[in-house]
């Protein structure tokens, strides 16, 4: 052949030539029914298909090169040939037709090579093929092209079809001459402005950018090497979500892919110091209960980049999106699905702050915890704990692990309000995926000792007034984001005793928390409650109870209370003057009438047989209902003695917001405004 392609006058005048073979190697291929013949306008190679040495699962079919002119060795031959082929599989499952050019054909002793086009629909590239004793190189070379034009989409995994827009550049370097049964493909790849979307929307990407090297053997299972870059872009994954840049984000990754497992050894993540992974996974995709496995060598985190860039997204869903968070922490452990993670958990100097919402804050923590082992002893220490505004200071404590539980070791104490707080019991249980439910189960019990009311009020927000409160709670559990007390929490407080019972709180730590409780209050003194603020002095002793309350972003939207004094005291008691003007303005009035006349101004102080006052809160409106009922009133005072004075409330419906309003400025000693100015 190469005799006739050497005949120079040949082409001159062409001649007639019909030429046929049955099998012909070249170049690494095994051609199968070869002819070559001549036409009007040039000539004609076909091949009915074609096998690559060393690659049984590829085979190309239909080949077809016209040359309109032969050309010369020197010059090269056949200018201007186009060529057609097929790449099938060879169980013939997907197919890929592919065109081009051939530019550049130089084939003699001093010099093979060859330079073309090729097309697949509105994909183009170059080729380039360079033979030569050692090795037979072919090129494949794309610049700025659409990536949902891709040609051989069927070898490529089904979420392609995700891709909404997006381009890629990339070079592909096969090595056609080699022994090696496998299909070795080097790449340089260069994606632009991705964008996808899953239809279920869980996974999506937006001007995403990256680029990256490798290689992938394709044989009987395929190996991928990757080195890559992400430049740009945002990128969701399920609840996680992260935007790239300004530093890029390094990926080093071995990737095995089979029918039976998907492995990837050696991944490692960096990301400018923020963070470092390097692990193992393997995933089994035909195994329903052992899917995924995964050893993790070292993963490190320093804050505050690392967590705005990859925590906060994940921790949205619980509202701890928007802290302020410093230090650093590393683990190392292995797990696998449907298990609890094991190894060690450590942090280094960790502090986080919810400026935002002013929640919480923990700083200075340290910790060494041996999460998932079920023997020794882990440590946990921090500088400052602050729970609202109520501090909780230094401290530490050891806790006993086992696989997805965390139990304190010893009661943790520490000195809060002047007092004590005293955690007796703490048991966290970490959600495994055979449960239906999705956060950690959190169970404890604690007591109070001796707390300084004063201290606790003004750290709430509330009324400042002293005493001291002592209480117990038997126990507490977070389950599915409910808190919930078992039993009571009792406390004594004002020389009596409140019980709350039916505590339940939703979405504590999230967006509009709901809170469901029953309170009782039995024997509370009086005098020790209304001289801690500027309500006026009242003696005696008081009952009562808030049942069925309910309150959404811890406001009352509902409840049933009463407040009155209790049916054993009997005998009259004392209330001052400025404590019968605060009862008579809270219902919306000023100070009674009778208390103005020039004998009333004599008394600072007078006598009451009983009081009692209740709200039915529905709607924002509250129901009164006081001692006795009469006909256009509620009686909420019953005087005794000489003067002998009766408080009615006059408006048995009542504005809750303006109720609470007129309550707040009788306790604050300001003047009242009722109605509009």
């Amino acid at each position: 052949m190469a005799c006739l392609l050497q005949s120079a006058p040949l082409w001159a005048d062409p001649l007639p030539i019909q030429l046929t073979v049955g099998e012909l190697e070249f170049a690494g291929l095994t051609l199968e029914d070869v002819e070559l013949h001549t036409e009007d306008e040039g000539i004609r190679f076909e091949a009915a298909s074609a096998v690559m040495e060393g690659n049984a699962d590829l085979q190309l079919r239909s080949l077809n090169l016209h040359c309109p002119e032969l050309g010369s060795a020197d010059s090269g031959w056949c200018p201007a040939g186009q060529w057609q082929m097929q790449i099938h599989s060879v169980d013939s499952k997907w197919q890929q037709p592919l065109q081009g050019k051939l530019t550049t054909a130089v084939w003699n002793d001093a010099e093979q090579k060859l330079d073309g086009t090729l097309s697949a629909g509105e994909f183009n590239a170059q080729v380039e093929y360079r033979p030569s004793e050692t090795a037979s190189i072919a090129r494949v070379i794309w610049t700025s092209q659409a990536l949902a034009s891709l040609p051989f989409r069927a070898l490529l995994p089904e979420q392609l079809e995700w891709i909404k827009a997006g381009s890629s550049a990339a070079v592909l370097s096969m090595d056609l001459s080699s022994t090696d049964p496998d299909l070795r493909v080097d790449y340089q790849l260069m994606l632009k402005d991705l964008s996808l979307d899953s239809p279920d929307g869980l996974y999506a990407a937006e001007g995403l950018s990256l680029q990256g090297r490798g290689q992938w053997r394709m044989g009987d299972s395929s190996q991928i090497s990757v080195n890559a870059k992400f430049l740009a872009g945002e990128v969701l994954l399920d609840s996680f979500y992260t935007a790239f840049g300004p530093e890029a984000l390094d990926l080093k990754a071995e990737i095995q892919l089979s029918d039976q497992q998907v492995s990837i050894q050696n991944l490692q993540l960096s990301d400018d110091g923020s963070m470092h992974v390097q692990a193992n996974v393997s995933y089994s995709p035909k195994d329903p209960v052992n899917t995924l496995e995964y050893q993790v060598q070292q993963l490190r985190l320093r804050f505050p980049v690392a967590y705005e860039r990859y925590l906060a997204p994940v921790l949205a869903a619980w509202t701890l999106d928007k802290l302020t968070v410093t230090g650093g922490l590393s683990w190392a452990g292995s797990g696998h699905s449907g298990g609890f993670p094991s190894g060690t958990l450590e942090f280094d100097d960790l502090s986080v702050v919810d400026h935002l919402q002013n929640r919480f804050a923990f700083t200075g923590m340290s910790a060494h915890i041996e999460a998932g082992n079920s023997s020794g002893v882990s440590d946990f220490s921090w500088q400052g704990l602050l729970l609202g505004r109520i501090n909780l200071g230094a401290g530490n404590l050891q806790l006993k692990t086992a696989p997805g539980e965390f139990e304190l070791a010893q009661p943790l104490s520490l000195a809060v309000l002047g007092g004590e707080f005293v955690v007796d019991r703490f048991h966290l249980q970490l959600p495994s995926e055979e449960e239906s439910r999705t956060e950690p189960q959190v169970n404890f019990n604690a007591v109070l000792n001796d707390m300084d009311l004063q201290q606790l009020t003004q750290a709430l927000g509330w009324p400042t007034f002293a005493g001291r409160i002592s209480g117990r709670i038997p126990g507490v559990s977070l389950d599915a984001g409910v808190l919930t007390v078992d039993g009571l929490l009792s406390f004594e407080v004002f020389d009596g005793k409140v019980e709350l019972s039916k505590v339940r709180v939703e979405r504590p730590f999230g967006v509009l928390p709901s809170f469901a409780a029953d309170l009782e209050v039995d024997n509370l003194d009086l005098q020790q409650l209304t001289s801690a603020f500027s309500f006026g002095r009242i003696a005696g002793r008081l009952d009562g109870y808030v049942r069925d309350l309910r309150m959404l972003d811890w406001s009352p939207v509902s409840f049933d209370a009463w407040m009155g004094t209790p049916e054993r005291q009997s005998d009259s008691n004392q209330i001052s003057r400025q404590a019968v003007n605060s009862l008579t303005s809270i219902g919306g009035g000023g100070a009674t009438a009778a208390l103005t006349g020039p004998i009333m101004r004599m008394f600072s102080n007078f006598s009451y047989r009983k009081l009692g006052m209740g709200c039915k809160l529905e709607n924002y409106i509250c129901a009164i209902r006081g001692l006795a009922d009469e006909d256009d009133s509620v009686l909420i005072m019953e005087g005794s003695g000489v003067p002998k004075l009766m408080i009615k409330v006059f408006n048995r419906r009542m504005d809750f917001p303006q109720l609470v309003a007129n309550l707040e400025a009788a306790s604050s000693g300001e003047s009242i405004r009722i109605g509009d100015p």
